[in-house]
């Protein structure tokens, strides 16, 4: 019963966002294979962010095995108050995320898959810019990539 609680406990102190559900489709001899695939990210609020896919055949398994991947690759980000300490830019296929530190009351300036992942890892006040590729995944690896 105590292991229960504590496991518990540590599941409620983690927010979690699913950023993604992309329908795929295989064709195989006997016809169209459908399966999902998911982008998610986990954060504790205090500094701490992960960042997962998982793919199945149903939404609901790929979305836990995102959120289990995500909970498995988590980093800690470093912070300067509730914001980064410096500019960041990073690239992943051809989305280009930068990140820029903010004055305290700003806020989360970004939008889609960047804000997400920003909000869960506890930052409060960032400036961000996203250049090059639309694709969502790309984005939120871009961020992901650029938070460490």
């Amino acid at each position: 019963m105590a292991q229960y609680r504590r496991d518990r406990e540590q599941q409620d102190e983690f927010q979690d966002r699913v950023i993604r559900i992309d329908r795929t489709r295989k064709t195989v001899k006997g016809g169209r294979i459908s399966s999902s695939r998911v982008c998610a990210v986990v954060g504790d609020g205090k500094g701490s962010v992960g960042f997962g896919m998982g793919r199945a055949l149903s939404a609901t398994d790929g979305i836990a095995k995102a959120l289990a991947q995500a909970k498995k690759r988590m980093i800690r980000v470093p912070m300067d108050g509730y914001t980064i300490p410096h500019a960041v830019q990073a690239k992943v296929g051809g989305a280009v995320t930068l990140l820029k530190p903010a004055t305290r009351g700003t806020g989360i300036i970004a939008d889609g898959a960047v804000r997400q992942s920003i909000e869960v890892s506890g930052i409060r006040d960032v400036l961000t810019k996203s250049l090059g590729s639309g694709n969502v995944m790309n984005r939120a690896k871009a961020c992901f990539k650029a938070l460490q």
